[in-house]
């Protein structure tokens, strides 16, 4: 069944990051899998979904998109 009546779509927003680490002294980056979406009112089932993923290399950088920026199948 539907997961609310009201006309309006639904706002989700889901991020989740990955922290890196350094192994042999060598660095590993932190990621962001960052989804958006808006669901229509009335849908029901599975939703798909397209995550961007971003990356950077040390906490003092934003984010950046990563070039592969592809659904993940």
């Amino acid at each position: 069944h539907p997961v609310s009546s009201d006309p309006n779509p639904i706002s989700v927003s889901i991020n989740v990051s990955v922290s890196g680490s350094t192994t042999f002294g060598e660095r590993r980056p932190d990621y962001l899998v960052s989804i958006v979406e808006r669901i229509p009112p009335g849908k029901t089932g599975i939703i798909p979904v397209e995550p961007r993923i971003y990356y950077r290399d040390s906490l003092g950088e934003p984010f950046r998109p990563l070039e592969e920026n592809n659904s993940i199948n």
